[in-house]
């Protein structure tokens, strides 16, 4: 029982680490690629937020002070928590796939905002285990012009459905 739990936790940090460097990290509000403002590591401002992201981030850092970065880690922790349990309640056994099939399905439920399982060929393929035809299908997607290196790297982490972190690294340095 406690292997498992070190394995998780391991592999929760390996996740964690991988969706960070792909959203990158700002401690100051900033527009996304779609103009949404957002903070921290793909944070986006609650409503007020978005109508006034001065204010909102002088109230945050008044509220967190020292803690302020800190802070927005925690936002991070729980962002990616909910996206991830949204997908697994929702979908699959996500805590069965492999590692670069679970850091795929992670940061791209994070730049969607939760909204990758209203795609219903998206949701079918993930259920059926199908990452090969997945990683070919977001070819289409309108993210590939948005973001086209961060699809790229979706793509390949789909097809190489592996547990092997050092494939996974050699193949994401190369590609970064």
């Amino acid at each position: 029982m406690a292997k498992k739990q070190n394995k998780e936790i391991k592999d929760w940090d390996y996740i964690a680490a991988y969706v960070k460097r792909e959203e990158g990290f700002r401690s100051n509000v900033y527009k996304d690629n779609l103009g949404f403002w957002t903070v921290g590591v793909g944070h986006l401002l609650p409503e007020e937020g978005q109508r006034a992201p001065a204010l909102w981030e002088a109230a945050f850092r008044t509220r967190h002070g020292a803690d302020y970065v800190q802070a927005l880690q925690n936002l991070y922790a729980i962002d990616l928590a909910k996206h991830i349990n949204s997908v697994a309640r929702k979908l699959f056994d996500y805590d069965s796939q492999s590692l670069s099939v679970r850091a795929c399905i992670a940061s791209m439920s994070l730049q969607f905002g939760g909204k990758l399982l209203t795609y219903d060929k998206t949701k079918a393929m993930l259920q059926d285990g199908d990452f090969i035809k997945l990683a070919s299908s977001l070819e289409g997607w309108k993210a590939m012009k948005q973001t086209p290196a961060r699809m790229r790297r979706n793509q390949v982490l789909l097809a190489i459905n592996t547990d092997n972190k050092e494939l996974i690294k050699i193949i994401l340095d190369a590609a970064w």
